[in-house]
């Protein structure tokens, strides 16, 4: 069978391959047909047969598709009575336990013909054995399983494995070269157009012998029929047929005839398995990305319909995308619905560290201890093992023992006196006293430091570092998770080329295809809190806020226009204290749209430096240099009234102008030599991303756990709703604005610097 069907195949391209040849020959060589060798002229082939290229086409896929045609006839008014009542449920009904995207599912089904994607009499489908797998781990994600169906979906399983045993295994169909054949003669008797997509459905209908508009049509009459009396002639018409065409070849609809019943039996089962596994993929779909609508404007809403409109268009596309794909295809589906950024899967990798750590019991509290090198305590082996539960430190000193003196000479001594070194015995490594304080204990306090935006510099931490050390595994976890919920509910959405500043971080990296090309340190807004007297709400006026635009221009030079807040609140209160403080401090009174304003000039001492990096948005943050760098030697840098200020800006804009095919040309140096304020606009616009995220995983592998500087953590942990108003609310006549209060539990170094008060830069 198999020879017959590569003739058939070979005998059909040959006709095709001359055809070809002869039009290129034409085209070429300025003749209007092709020659024998003997010069006569021969006839044209036929032109290409497109009945015969439709199947082929259809021949490798033929057995799938006769598959789920037969199923789908089988069982396509189970699935739609199914859906019918599903879909009747109310939307709290849906969501508590039931098929939530019924609506959605009621309008995607009947226009597929009711054909099953995840299911089949057996259990599911290898695509549907991909979802429940991905399903199934979605704890990795903190996603719970439970609402995805797995349990119930497991449970159908089991029972078709069970019903399934007793009938017939299918046996794949294929066609012999002549029924290849007689499907092609028999497309052309009926006047079917092999490009009209119909013509596959009407070649399978005829081939299963049955459509499943008439298998659903007969089921939806049925149920609507009045009882008839005992003699009374049925008065009801039967279903209008869809008229399929008789079969082309009796072989292949004899044999789907006998699996229709085997269809029928489970069809109640592989419904709901159906049903359950899409809609379990959806509601993952949901939880992994597709409600996340940050970046949508109120036109994109307007325009959709409304959130809802959003969201179920989303999941339309990726349900239409699962239907089509192999088990591979629906991975890689499942794979791209996750953060596209790295430190996605680095945080995935470490809320499991720290679930193995907390499984093993956590560590236990420490207590204060004098880390002078060499010094004892009895505490100093509780901080080795809260070190090393982390990873920061190891157990087992890795310095050589000495070989005792006596050994040596008697087994490493040569006849000359000198020492054999291949004969002395491996070296072991060198017994700990664990009560000591040794380098590698300092140096383990000093990485933890580190990864804990404190001063690293001193061997003596303050409180806040042991603080730090005694938060609870459970609280880890915690912060882990949320920064992996975050990331879900990032602006950013996959771009190769962009910035991000991460504001707990006080750092920003630049990613050019995905790569990390640069990592600078930042100074953001402050958390000085003010009490809304509107709202009785504190607020942080300078928070650098969370948002996303392109950088599009750099100022070299730049002027600063002082924002009428700054002016009000900072210059003010200085110029009455000292009449010519503007003049000192280079600053010039100028109109602006019709009004007096303040600026301060280009140079040295301008609170923008000599560089600004221009994202247009509304709040109008940027990014710029800074005659303040003390401040970048300080952990937390939460010292601005909202702009990003860069520690190394110069490097950074160069790095821009010279990635940008236009601003190239441009060099830095001689444009800030020119003390001329020059706007260099850039032709690749770069994506600039604001985000909150007080958990990073760095290249080392360590967890960075961060400072929650505007309490945006504090808030989000607090469920109980009276809990949570408590906390937000303040009264304006007694709130005076100063920086948020410690709490119970906070750890990280917050020292200002000296004179920051005074700083009225952006």
């Amino acid at each position: 069978m198999q020879h017959e069907i590569a003739r058939w195949h070979w005998s059909f391209k040959r006709g095709a391959r001359a055809l070809i040849l002869c039009v290129l020959v034409g085209a070429g060589g300025g003749l209007i047909g092709c020659t024998e060798e003997s010069g006569a002229e021969r006839e044209m082939p036929a032109p290409v047969d497109h009945t015969r290229v439709f199947v082929e086409k259809l021949l490798p896929e033929l057995d799938a598709q006769l598959r789920a045609q037969a199923d789908a006839v089988a069982t396509g008014s189970a699935l739609q009575n199914y859906l019918e009542i599903e879909a009747s449920h109310s939307w709290n009904t849906r969501v508590a336990g039931g098929i939530k995207y019924a609506d959605l599912f009621a309008r995607l089904y009947p226009e597929i013909g009711y054909h099953k994607a995840f299911a089949q009499s057996d259990g599911l489908t290898p695509r549907g054995a991909v979802v429940l797998e991905t399903l199934l781990n979605s704890g990795r994600h903190d996603l719970a399983p439970e609402p995805y169906h797995v349990a119930r979906i497991q449970t159908l399983v089991s029972e078709l494995e069970k019903v399934s045993a007793q009938d017939p295994a299918w046996e794949p169909i294929k066609l012999s070269g002549e029924e290849a054949n007689q499907l092609v003669n028999w497309i052309d008797q009926h006047k079917l157009d092999p490009k009209d997509p119909a013509t596959r459905t009407k070649v399978l209908d005829a081939l299963v012998g049955a459509s499943v508009k008439d298998s659903v049509d007969k089921d939806e009459l049925a149920a609507k029929k009045p009882a008839k009396k005992e003699g009374e002639e049925a008065k009801t018409k039967p279903p209008a047929s869809s008229e399929f065409l008789a079969t082309p070849i009796p072989r292949i609809t004899e044999t789907l005839h006998g699996y229709l019943g085997v269809f029928e039996a489970s069809a109640k089962l592989t419904a709901e398995l159906e049903l359950r596994v899409a809609d379990g993929a959806l509601r993952y779909a949901r939880d992994m990305k597709h409600f996340n609508l940050v970046r949508m404007d109120w036109r994109d809403f307007r325009d959709a319909g409304g959130s809802t409109a959003i969201i179920y268009a989303r999941l339309e596309k990726t349900f239409n995308a699962l239907r089509e794909a192999d088990a591979d295809t629906t991975r890689t589906i499942f794979k791209e619905l996750q953060p596209q950024h790295p430190q996605y899967e680095r945080l995935l990798d470490a809320r499991a560290r720290y679930l193995g750590i907390a499984e093993n019991g956590g560590w236990e509290s420490v207590r204060p201890t004098t880390l002078a090198l060499g010094a004892r305590s009895a505490r100093v082996m509780d901080l080795r093992t809260r070190l090393a539960a982390e990873g920061y430190l190891t157990l087992v000193s890795e310095e050589p023992a000495p070989v005792d003196a006596a050994d040596s000479d008697a087994e490493s001594a040569g006849a000359d006196g000198s020492a054999d070194v291949a004969a002395q015995p491996d070296a072991q490594p060198a017994p700990v006293d664990p009560d000591v304080v040794d380098q590698a204990l300092l140096d383990a306090v000093k990485l933890y430091q580190e990864t804990h935006q404190f001063n690293a510099s001193t061997t003596s931490p303050d409180a806040g570092f042991w603080r730090s050390l005694n938060v609870p595994i459970a609280r880890r976890i915690e912060q882990i998770e949320l920064s992996i919920q975050r990331w879900r509910e990032s602006q950013y959405e996959g771009e190769k080329d962009y910035i991000m500043v991460n504001i707990p971080d006080f750092h920003a990296e630049v990613f050019v295809d995905h790569e990390p090309q640069m990592r600078f340190r930042v100074v953001t807004g402050d958390n000085k809190r003010v009490c809304d007297p509107k709202t009785e709400k504190w607020t942080y006026p300078h928070a650098t806020p969370i948002m996303m635009a392109e950088l599009n221009h750099v100022i070299i030079n730049p002027y600063w226009y002082v924002p009428q807040s700054i002016i009000t609140n900072e210059l003010e209160p200085k110029m009455k204290r000292d009449p010519d403080y503007l003049a000192k401090n280079g600053y010039e009174i100028v109109e602006l749209n019709g009004r007096e304003s303040i600026r301060q000039l280009p140079g040295p001492n301008n609170a923008l430096g000599f560089v600004k990096f221009i994202f247009p948005n509304a709040g109008n943050i940027y990014m710029h240099d800074t005659p303040s760098k003390r401040y970048f030697d300080y952990p937390v840098r939460a010292f601005s009234h909202g702009c990003v200020r860069v520690h190394e800006p110069k490097k950074l804009a160069e790095f821009l102008l010279g990635n940008d095919p236009t601003a190239k040309k441009y060099d830095v140096d001689e444009l800030i030599d020119s003390k001329r304020q020059r706007y260099v606009e850039l032709e690749k616009k770069i994506p600039v991303f604001l985000e909150y995220k007080t958990v990073r995983v760095d290249d080392a592998g360590h967890v960075n756990f961060l400072a929650d500087i505007y309490r945006k953590d504090r808030l989000r942990s607090i469920t109980d709703p009276e809990e949570r108003k408590q906390y937000e609310m303040c009264s304006p006549r007694r709130a005076k604005p100063a920086p948020a209060p410690p709490e119970a539990g906070d750890e990280h170094d917050t020292t200002l610097p000296e004179g920051v008060e005074s700083d009225v830069g952006p």
